[in-house]
């Protein structure tokens, strides 16, 4: 790595290696309302040293990482570049009363890009809760691949009553099956 990256990060990765005590990974404490209170479930994360020293070293990002950065609250931006504009999808914009001036992600998108963008708060489902905003991303980015990028943005979300349980709930179900049948080959039904 030494040779390969720059000096800062071979600063940073070395920081690291500092406080590894033999364990595979860092055990970060959630923070307070991120997800239900259920009396026998931890309330801690784990990122692995391997998966920060790998970010380090080869830029290679992972999950668990990208979690912990938003552990706060998630929301799923759209881009399109060539159009320079941009649509935000966030569960709780109806709620805390945002608009595109509460997101930094917006002015480091144009300037990425060279650029202004013009931005649209997307009208999609909301959040009761403080958890729910994962599920609602996972569920807004799927809905998006399968069906919404055709003829976007004329296909647009328009709903923004509260996610239900039953719902989150339907959404693991039909992820995991899709899950288990592109990793195991699974089709099972139960």
């Amino acid at each position: 790595m030494k040779n390969l990256r720059p000096q800062s990060m071979n600063s940073l990765a070395a920081r690291l290696t500092k406080h590894y005590d033999g364990d595979m990974s860092i055990e970060i404490n959630w923070p307070h309302g991120m997800y239900p209170e259920i009396e026998f479930i931890p309330r801690v994360e784990y990122i692995e040293y391997e998966g920060m020293l790998q970010f380090l070293a080869n830029r290679l990002l992972d999950a668990i990482f990208i979690h912990w950065c938003q552990i706060r609250h998630w929301v799923l931006f759209i881009v399109s570049p060539s159009e320079r504009k941009g649509w935000i999808l966030d569960s709780t914009y109806l709620r805390d009363k945002k608009n595109k001036s509460h997101y930094s992600l917006t002015n480091a998108i144009g300037a990425s890009f060279g650029g202004r963008f013009t931005w649209k708060i997307v009208k999609c489902k909301q959040q009761e809760g403080s958890w729910e905003c994962g599920f609602l991303v996972v569920r807004n980015m799927f809905e998006f691949v399968i069906s919404r990028q055709f003829g976007f943005p004329n296909n647009m979300w328009n709903d923004t009553t509260d996610i239900t349980g039953v719902e989150i709930d339907k959404l693991v179900e039909n992820n995991m099956c899709r899950f288990l049948t592109a990793v195991f080959n699974d089709k099972s039904k139960n």
